[in-house]
């Protein structure tokens, strides 16, 4: 060992290797704790009253217009991606939202950036910005909202709490890979995860002319062809990309796309927490889809229904054919439920829509 040492000591003094330091502060900054964690926000954000466990701030600007931040611990039985959707499609105006996602200092965030849904006396110009941190001691949410101007010059320094968060004591992280907002016209990702994707040139992709009787529809960049007997309506919440009615006669069923972005989760997370949905589940089938554009994993059972995020629960037994797409952009979510006998009745043309998703 002390050879290691004396063989380091020239390298050292000559500046050739040097020993990671921590970050300085920046002089318009401070560092702020809350309950282990610590974080970065601009002197310029005033704190105001905290309300019980939520601490808050106050960012004023022209006119009377202000900008308010608050950070709480969050109680909810839904996944992060899930409650984000969720706040978007109550408080959200129908508008492509922004998403967030990072993990800089070992704790992962989820964010989702919109415009808010318009008032009953007049046009809202506000923007909000929610996020939730996914830390050993549960989940945390910082939420910004206000005008929408104001806004947009605060959000550098939003990107920079949600980088900055980390157990307190950890030193704060020297460069900033900023968790761009994407948007359906970004670039492909360049993410370690997508580079591990399989290429596409080795699957079997589906080329063949459109099918007979049916129908073609577009999910964000994504084709989807579907039977003409199909129903294609306007999403019942914003959180729905596409919803499509299935019709049997044993009763409808409802397919659904979704989208939260390039870090919405890992997919084992949601295929459990798709499975977890059912009791006394059977006939469970996941498996990859070798013959789609995409790397494409289904999940496929039957069971007592418990109702997803709307909580709508279902008589009888139901059935689940869901499959997730992975993209260079992120994952999509499509999942149909409905009555098992028109799942079954439906079950080959289903395989054929997943398979030729592109």
């Amino acid at each position: 060992m002390s050879l290691i040492l004396l063989s380091l000591s020239p390298l050292l003094s000559l500046g050739v290797f040097q020993p990671p330091q921590e970050a300085k502060v920046p002089p318009e900054e401070k560092s702020v704790t809350f309950q282990g964690f610590e974080f970065q926000t601009p002197k310029a954000w005033k704190r105001a009253k905290p309300e019980g466990k939520k601490i808050r701030w106050v960012l004023q600007g022209q006119h009377g217009k202000d900008l308010s931040m608050s950070l709480e611990p969050l109680k909810t039985k839904l996944s992060p991606q899930q409650y984000l959707m969720d706040r978007f499609g109550r408080l959200g105006r129908k508008s492509n939202p922004k998403y967030y996602g990072g993990n800089s200092t070992g704790i992962t965030f989820l964010g989702i950036e919109f415009n808010m849904q318009a008032g009953k006396e007049k046009p809202s110009q506000d923007r909000a910005l929610i996020a939730v941190f996914q830390t050993n001691k549960g989940l945390i949410r910082f939420v910004a909202t206000g005008e929408e101007t104001l806004f947009l010059k605060q959000r550098p320094s939003f990107k920079r709490l949600l980088f900055t968060f980390r157990v307190k004591g950890k030193p704060l992280p020297q460069r900033q890979v900023s968790p761009k907002p994407s948007s359906p016209t970004s670039r492909p990702s360049t993410s370690p995860s997508s580079a591990r994707s399989k290429p596409t040139s080795v699957r079997q992709t589906s080329a063949s002319p459109i099918k007979k009787g049916w129908l073609q529809t577009k999910v964000r960049d994504l084709v989807i062809t579907y039977p003409k007997a199909w129903i294609k309506t306007k999403p019942s919440n914003n959180m729905r990309l596409l919803e499509l009615h299935i019709k049997g006669k044993a009763g409808e069923g409802v397919l659904s796309a979704y989208y939260f972005g390039p870090s919405s989760g890992s997919i084992r997370m949601n295929l459990d927490r798709w499975k977890g949905q059912f009791s006394d589940p059977k006939n469970v089938v996941e498996k990859e889809l070798n013959q789609s554009k995409h790397k494409t994993i289904l999940l496929s059972l039957d069971g007592n229904y418990g109702g997803g995020m709307s909580g709508a629960k279902t008589k009888g037994r139901s059935r689940i054919f869901a499959w997730i797409t992975k993209t260079a952009k992120g994952p999509f979510y499509f999942k149909l439920v409905g009555p098992k006998k028109t799942v079954d009745a439906w079950e080959k043309d289903l395989m054929e829509v997943a398979k030729r998703v592109r």
